[in-house]
């Protein structure tokens, strides 16, 4: 047998020498730019050619005027990176196509014969980082994510100019290696770890073990995935942020070693024990740099990376249990020691959300980063766009910083943006005489808005404002649907001027959709940053809704156009769900019963759902359409699965409420455009609860669902551990 092994892997890899040179036969000229290009763009690859340039200079890409002897396009760069974004900047404002390789669409319609330059184009990057990720993201839109779609997103990074990401994937596979180092057994892990779509909030110390415990299937699964994840960042010259040791520790730990000197984490969010008030090692405790140093050592040791960029946010919405200054200036400078304890050009890489809370003055913020190197530090100002914090605290005392784009909070879909501040402010005095470093996308939910995120992006390759909005919305429809059709376009103008017209003291971040509420008096108005309060002229999103559906006959097969018309028509009836809910509050406060009864019909007639439904299907290769389906039609069963995409009917008294649940790519049903994924399950068939009872909106949001993980962990959750929110889209057409 051992003979047999031997010859089998000789044969194994002579196969795999001969297919690589069979490979390079074929494409002597290929480059790992060329290589994306064909990933993005498929059968129209061969129309460009790129490659890199060696150059000590900043970032640069140039598009030549002169063809290659194969009539491509050629794009050069300095790094893989900057060819990508040369690619993009072609697309875009040559070609007209729009690449977003994810969750938003694409469109890659590129023309048969590409415009010819005049001359040669040379773009240099404004600032050396473009950022991108929130730890909440990993959490709220891309827990159960597979190689498929990071790899897409890897190749939209690059277009698009992000060359630092956060890189978070199989962490726990780490810490599960260092706290074994220290005595720790999995089973002590098992209360530490929450359940993957809380990851998040684990990860910076808030709870524990909240939604688990997690199957070491999905630990396993998550290592093998970031190894292919840090591969390709490698690949396409992306720097990660990896992650590092602030301080906070499973319970055992404290048993094991009585003698260290630990806190519990202020209250967050009123989590009960075991799940809040995690364990903190003191940052002056002997423990504390070589269980950071352990860290690092066995996260290169699992992932043989070499990256110096580490983040670790030690009070994250918490209160440091001591505010003398000494105290703040060792527990930053403990963080520090433990990275350049492996690495010694460790750079530190921290949210600057902390700040916000009233807890941080001036004084006290500076003592927190007095001790650690100006170059060897930087802070993701985490919401520039509204609550930036580095003009008050004197842009972080030398430190250089993120200037970021939050715009999305805890997975809203909402459409909202603010469009013009976010065109100029970036380009202001008060930004470009600071220790800006570069730019930043870290909204916390993905998936919705994508408008914003291509305007912030142009940031890392401009240095001006663009001088006209309504051309550059009328540029970017054109763009996203291949086409300036006068429907399209004037359906883009009137989001900037309503959606898209955000202010600060408006609205903070993107809308809630009022049936995400737990029913109360006040529904939509609780703050600025979860509220639906419409403060534009409501009338001109329908008008941009009807737009979009006079053009359905040429644009139905766009995914583009899908989740756009999706999108926009969704955000019209949350609108006018938060009239009727405001007019049904004022009738109750005038004891007008009658007047009650009326808009309360008026809800329920929306939720009916009695009329001919559209469904996009799901972005995948095999293309995109569209599907009828009446509400009525008793051909079909409770659940129809459409290219990928579900539509399940849920009984609601005597009506029919239908929801979307797209299956993602990784077996995982997922909410189409909702707040909050159900849960880890292969099929909607397993969600019984949901299929076999009638339950009304109310209970259908804080039901106790049952879920299958594809991991083999059955287990019943409770009702705060997943919350079903409904989003009911109609389309009369």
């Amino acid at each position: 047998l051992q003979f047999l092994y031997f010859i089998g892997g000789r044969l194994q890899k002579m196969i795999i020498r001969f297919g690589v040179l069979v490979l390079s036969a074929m494409c002597a000229s290929c480059t790992p730019a060329d290589d994306l290009f064909s990933r993005v763009l498929g059968e129209h690859a061969n129309k460009f050619h790129g490659y890199v340039v060696a150059s000590q200079e900043a970032d640069t890409f140039t598009l030549t005027a002169q063809r290659d002897s194969s009539g491509r396009q050629v794009i050069t760069g300095n790094t893989v990176g900057s060819v990508a974004a040369g690619l993009q900047y072609y697309l875009s404002n040559y070609a007209k196509v729009q690449i977003r390789t994810g969750w938003s669409g694409s469109n890659t319609k590129v023309p048969e014969n590409l415009p010819v330059l005049k001359e040669d184009i040379t773009v240099p990057r404004t600032y050396k980082w473009g950022y991108y990720l929130n730890v909440c993201t990993l959490s709220y839109t891309m827990a159960w994510w597979k190689w498929e779609q990071w790899e897409q997103e890897l190749d939209w990074m690059a277009l698009t100019g992000i060359n630092l990401p956060l890189a978070f994937v199989g962490q726990e596979y780490v810490w599960q290696k260092t706290f074994a180092k220290f005595g720790l057994t999995d089973d002590d892990m098992k209360s530490f770890f929450s359940g993957p779509a809380f990851l998040a909030w684990q990860r910076m110390g808030n709870i524990q073990g909240w939604g688990g415990p997690l199957p070491q299937d999905f630990i396993n699964d998550s290592k093998d995935l970031q190894v292919k994840i840090l591969a390709r960042m490698e690949e396409l010259q992306i720097t990660a942020v990896l992650p590092a040791f602030a301080g906070h520790l499973p319970a055992a730990f404290t048993t094991k070693y009585p003698n260290s000197t630990f806190h519990k984490s202020s209250d967050w969010g009123h989590f009960p024990e075991p799940y809040g008030n995690v364990w903190m090692l003191d940052p002056a405790d002997p423990m504390f740099v070589p269980v950071g140093k352990a860290f690092v050592e066995t996260y290169r040791e699992v992932y043989n990376t070499s990256s110096v960029y580490f983040n670790a946010d030690q009070y994250n919405e918490m209160t440091p249990s001591n505010s003398s200054d000494t105290y703040l200036a060792q527990s930053g400078k403990a963080v520090y020691n433990s990275l350049v304890a492996v690495e010694k050009e460790a750079v530190w890489v921290m949210q600057g959300w902390l700040f916000l809370e009233g807890f941080w003055t001036v004084e006290r913020a500076k003592a927190y980063l007095s001790l650690i190197p100006n170059d060897k530090m930087l802070i993701l100002d985490l919401r520039s766009d509204g609550d930036e914090q580095f003009s008050r605290l004197d842009s972080y005392f030398g430190k250089p910083f993120i200037w970021s784009m939050l715009n999305n909070w805890g997975g809203n879909t909402g459409m909202y943006g603010q469009m013009n501040d976010i065109n100029t402010f970036p380009q202001s005095s008060i930004v470009k005489n600071s220790t800006i470093a570069g730019y930043g996308l870290t909204m916390e939910g993905a998936n919705t808005n994508y408008v914003m995120y291509e305007l912030l992006l142009q940031n890392l390759w401009r240095t001006l404002p663009h001088p006209n909005m309504t051309e550059w919305m009328m540029d970017y429809s054109e763009r996203r649907y291949g086409a300036r059709l006068p429907q399209t376009t004037q359906t883009w103008v009137l989001l900037h001027k309503t959606v898209y017209s955000g202010k600060t003291n408006q609205q903070k971040s993107v809308t809630r959709n009022v049936v995400t509420y737990r029913p109360h008096m006040n529904m939509g108005h609780e703050s600025l940053n979860r509220s639906c309060i419409v403060f534009y002229n409501a009338s001109l999103v329908q008008e941009a809704m009807m737009n979009m559906l006079s053009v359905y006959d040429q644009l139905s097969s766009q995914e583009t156009y899908q989740n756009d018309l999706v999108d926009i028509t969704r955000q019209v009836m949350s609108n006018e769900l938060m009239a009727l809910s405001d007019n049904h509050t004022a009738a109750y406060n005038a004891k007008n019963l009658t007047a009650m009864k009326m808009v309360a019909a008026k809800m329920l007639n929306m939720f009916a759902m009695k009329t001919p439904f559209w469904v996009p299907r799901s972005s995948s290769s095999s293309g995109a359409g569209s599907t009828m389906h009446a509400a009525g039609d008793t051909t079909r069963h409770n659940q129809t699965c459409m290219n990928g995409m579900h539509v399940t009917r849920l009984p609601y008294g005597d009506q029919m409420v239908i929801l979307l649940i797209m299956q993602g790519r990784n077996g995982v049903d997922l909410l189409k455009h909702s707040t909050f994924l159900v849960g880890n399950c292969t099929s909607m068939q397993q969600q019984q609860p949901c299929q076999k009872e009638s339950h009304s909106i109310r209970e259908l949001s804080t039901m106790n669902a049952s879920h299958k993980s594809r991991h083999g962990n059955t287990r019943p959750t409770t009702s705060n551990h997943f919350q079903v929110h409904l989003k009911v889209i109609r389309v009369t057409l």
